[in-house]
């Protein structure tokens, strides 16, 4: 009947309109969120060089990530990373893709930050690659394969690009060279992908915005022609450092025609900057000498000209400047000290040269130039200077020589010194040897110098009998009338060693001059009493009836007999002669006894 149909209406349109409500709620809200595929799911193109790595950005807005993959749907299995909560679970990954060829950024999965390192990028690498994750407190944090929808996918292409290799040393300024086919350019982006921010420099509309420039480029960085006339958006990067090694690319934005939009590039241009240190070269030079740095620039237009040594404050060692010298900032220890070998920058050769080089001058110098007035300045040569000192070997009780020689042969003064003693070993003085009687006491009637008076300028050193107690650094300090120099030797006194088989005699060698001998004696310090020989006014004392020796022929090496192992050590030789007057007694003086000799015995059983 009518009446119960329009019961039966009203009955189910009550019925209905709850799940309409429902259904009307629902679609509201659906269409008021963000949706996830639009506004998470994004593609990316991310050209590459071949060879090099690539950072696939993956950013989650929930910071408490539990859970990572990665996965490429183009190959069987597909999974090319799998992490949860720091531990890679066994998802079987591609083959491909091993550890060394993939990881995260951060393993640590801090902020959100999910994004995967690709190394050495190669052409099999292209494609489409997914990211998905998982918070914590998800049911599918702990299986194999996350089932929910990525939030970023990126397609990788791997293109094969005009490469421009730019070679720099440490400390240069450079520039990466780019010049657009078209003139109309509204925008410059400089980039280095492997950095994070990865703008190196950003150029529109005539502005450069430094919002989202990498820190490490602040104030090093612009566009040699700012009006980028021509299409020149070649950048100059200066004070180039170690950490500036990397591929730059650079996009460019240009004006569209009218009614038309503006397009931007791809990467147009690929440089890959490589910092180097120039060769080193290694120049040895003796304290008092004069030495030449050599240095040759690439091209004879040369505005600027430094020497400097880093680890010096002021470091400048040498400032030339549009061919005139500018001591401002010169390290005070070099004044007077260096110049060019050609002051007018003639073929190039802007060498150093330094004069009187000391032991302080030790250390590397490094030359720069700039040719003409817009290029900017390179390290040309970098040079370790090693101040060595000159060395003399001499046997315990032979003279040493100990060599100097002056400017020219107008001499005011000569002080030979030991640094270790504090007092001279010799001292002449406006033609008086000694005047105040400065002398150290241990080598009165040792020294003498044979050459002061002549004109060669040599004021070499004599040391007569020398001894191990003389070894050690010397120091010639001579002045003439236009010039002061100052000249080091190292003296060295090795033991003489000799080495015999246990049960053989051994002689160790000891020889005078002088047959009026009054004294000898060959002692041990190691042992006590340490006297292993005597003999006093031709009276001959043997150690237990194993030495022998006859001085009179001035020969009083020792005969040491049936040797054993414990007899190795350290021998010592000591003479005493006749001087050759008397005393106020009466008696003929003799000097006191000193060292002729130290040997090293070394024991060993037969066969070895």
């Amino acid at each position: 009947s009518p009446v119960g149909l329009i019961v039966g209406l009203t009955v189910l349109l009550l019925l209905l309109l709850p799940v309409a409500v429902v259904a009307a709620v629902v679609g509201v809200w659906k269409s008021k969120r963000p949706g996830r595929d639009i506004k998470r799911t994004v593609v990316m193109v991310v050209p590459r060089l071949r060879g090099e790595k690539a950072i696939l950005r993956c950013q989650a807005d929930d910071s408490s990530i539990s859970a990572v993959e990665w996965s490429r749907a183009d190959l069987k299995p597909d999974t090319i990373l799998s992490y949860r909560d720091k531990w890679s679970v066994p998802s079987y990954p591609h083959p491909d893709y091993k550890e060394d060829k993939v990881q995260l950024v951060d393993r640590d999965l801090k902020k959100g930050n999910m994004s995967l390192v690709l190394w050495n990028v190669i052409p099999n690498d292209q494609g489409t690659y997914e990211c998905r994750v998982t918070s914590r407190g998800s049911r599918w944090k702990n299986i194999p394969f996350l089932p929910s929808e990525p939030i970023r996918i990126i397609h990788l292409k791997v293109r094969e690009q005009n490469l421009i290799e730019v070679t720099v040393h440490p400390g240069d300024d450079v520039i990466l060279p780019f010049q657009a086919a078209d003139s109309s350019i509204r925008a410059v982006e400089w980039t280095r992908p492997d950095l994070e921010p990865d703008t190196i420099l950003l150029y529109y509309d005539g502005n450069l915005y430094t919002i989202q420039q990498h820190p490490s480029f602040k104030d090093r960085v612009d566009l040699v022609n700012g009006y980028m006339e021509d299409g020149d958006v070649s950048l100059i990067l200066k004070n180039v450092n170690r950490h500036d090694a990397g591929t730059y690319e650079c996009r460019v934005t240009v004006a569209g025609s009218e009614g038309n939009d503006d397009s931007t590039s791809d990467p147009i241009r690929f440089i890959r900057l490589q910092v180097t240190e120039p060769d080193l070269i290694v120049v040895t030079v003796h304290p008092g000498d004069d030495v030449i740095l050599p240095c040759q620039a690439a091209d004879s237009s040369i505005s600027v000209v430094e020497w400097s040594r880093a680890d010096l404050d002021p470091d400048i060692i040498l400032l030339n400047i549009d061919g005139h010298l500018d001591p401002t900032h010169q390290h005070p220890s070099f004044k007077d000290r260096v110049e060019l070998v050609d002051r007018d920058l003639k073929d190039r050769d802007v060498s150093l040269i330094l004069k009187n080089v000391n032991i302080h001058d030790d250390g590397t110098y490094e030359c720069r130039v700039r040719t003409g007035y817009f290029d900017p300045i390179r390290t040309i040569t970098i040079i370790h200077l090693q101040v060595a000192d000159l060395i003399e070997v001499v046997r315990p009780g032979d003279d040493a020589l100990l060599q100097c020689r002056a400017a020219d042969s107008s001499i005011s003064f000569v002080m030979w010194s030991k640094p270790d003693l504090g007092q001279c070993v010799f001292l002449y003085r406006d033609e008086i040897l000694d005047p105040y009687n400065q002398q150290h006491p241990f080598f009165k009637g040792r020294v003498e110098m044979m050459g002061i008076h002549r004109k060669d300028g040599d004021v070499s050193l004599t040391l007569k009998n020398v001894s191990r107690h003389d070894a050690g650094r010397y120091e010639c300090r001579v002045k003439t009338l236009d010039s002061e120099k100052v000249g080091i030797i190292s003296l060295q006194v090795p033991d003489a060693i000799v080495e015999v088989h246990a049960g053989d005699n051994a002689t160790l060698p000891c020889q005078t001059d002088d047959s009026s001998i009054r004294a000898v004696e060959w002692s041990r310090t190691d042992l006590k009493p340490d006297n292993a020989f005597l003999y006093r006014d031709d009276r001959n004392e043997p150690f237990k009836s194993r030495v022998d020796r006859d001085p009179k022929t001035g020969d009083v090496s020792l005969i040491l007999k049936n040797v054993k192992i414990y007899h190795t050590g350290t021998y010592e030789c000591r003479v005493k002669t006749v001087v050759g007057f008397k005393d106020g007694n009466g008696d003929i003086d003799s000097e006191p006894i000193r060292i002729l000799r130290i040997i090293r015995l070394q024991v060993t059983e037969p066969g070895e």
